[in-house]
């Protein structure tokens, strides 16, 4: 909705309505029946305030939800049977849509040469459907609802042309990642000699960090165009070089210093250049093969940025088991592309 020449509004609102219905036996014979249905209901707004032909001021703010997953219930199902199996005590099947209300602000400047852009947010969850680090036996993240959470922070990008073959880039998050209280569960057994399982040990922790959740992220990125002047083909040659920092993060939702994974940097290389096949008489006929050559890691970092973990607690020994395991990323490796575009 346009007001005036500088002023604009919108205004969304969505319905939905899933309905699950599970039958049937898992690989152990476990019956997986299970029945459920939700209503959502999602509004979102916003507002647009052009102060001038380079300067724009906006807010917006969006309700939204999200259901569980087949696998994150059937986890659960699987988790009581064994309790029950075992006579101890579940959490039972009790698993809630997620719900997060999302308000946003910022400003964005624009010139033909500068481009710069701030934006903050603040992302409120209510029984956030939450990784937790561990993995079921086929490899699925498993989820648990947490009751009060949020994502709150600031983006700053800038994109800049000092000249005609040079151009600078990059971006900045700070933000904070954070659950109110949080309770771990973990599967607990008498001792490390016999396994026999007694239930789930509960440890309750309180203002966490969110399982991989940086609080400081960053990009940067240089452009040259050498021939950008040229009159000749030579102009659409390039090297690009970008960098990208991630700050420490965690793999698990108790902020354990044991369980983190350390900031890490990694630069990658790309040098590209277009030929035509034949003479071109618009700017959009034409015939051309376009070669690249990206070099990823350039400085061939060792790093790993993601992980998992699953802990045990054996009530005799009043000791924990842990078993983790990461992923490793490449280290220095290379790809050269053939595109040809006509």
């Amino acid at each position: 909705l346009l007001f005036a020449d500088c002023l604009t509004a919108y205004a969304d609102l969505q319905y939905r309505g899933v309905w699950l219905k599970m039958a049937g036996p898992e690989d152990d014979g476990v019956s997986l029946d299970h029945n459920d249905n939700w209503q959502f209901f999602n509004p979102r707004a916003g507002l647009s305030w052009r102060m001038n032909q380079n300067s724009r001021l906006y807010a917006s703010a969006a309700l939204g939800h999200r259901e569980p997953g087949r696998s994150d219930i059937k986890e659960l199902i699987l988790d009581a049977n064994k309790a029950s199996s075992a006579g101890a005590e579940s959490r039972g099947v009790d698993i809630r849509p997620e719900k997060m209300l999302d308000i946003e602000f910022g400003y964005e400047f624009s010139t033909d040469k500068l481009a710069v852009s701030a934006n903050v947010y603040l992302m409120e969850y209510w029984d956030m459907l939450l990784e937790t680090g561990k993995l079921s036996s086929v490899g699925y993240a498993i989820k648990e609802n947490v009751p009060r959470s949020w994502r709150r922070g600031v983006e700053a990008a800038a994109n800049w042309k000092p000249l005609s073959w040079m151009q600078v880039g990059g971006n900045l998050t700070l933000s904070t990642n954070k659950i109110h209280s949080y309770t771990a569960y973990y599967e607990m057994y008498d001792n490390m000699d016999e396994w026999n399982y007694l239930g789930q040990h509960k440890v309750d922790f309180s203002n966490t960090d969110i399982l991989m959740s940086p609080s400081v992220t960053g990009t940067a990125t240089v452009t040259f165009r050498p021939f950008a002047t040229s009159s000749k083909s030579l102009r659409s040659a390039y090297a690009t070089l970008n960098g990208k920092y991630v700050g420490r993060q965690y793999y698990d939702n108790t902020h354990s210093e044991e369980r983190c994974i350390p900031a890490y940097f990694v630069s990658d290389l790309s040098l590209g250049y277009d030929f035509p096949l034949r003479r071109r008489t618009e700017p959009d006929q034409g015939s051309t093969i376009a070669l690249s050559l990206h070099i990823n890691n350039l400085f061939n970092r060792m790093y790993y940025a993601d992980a998992w973990v699953w802990r045990a607690y054996f009530q005799q020994d009043d000791l924990y088991y842990s078993d983790t395991g990461i992923y490793p990323q490449a280290p220095l490796n290379w790809m050269f592309k053939v595109a040809w575009r006509f």
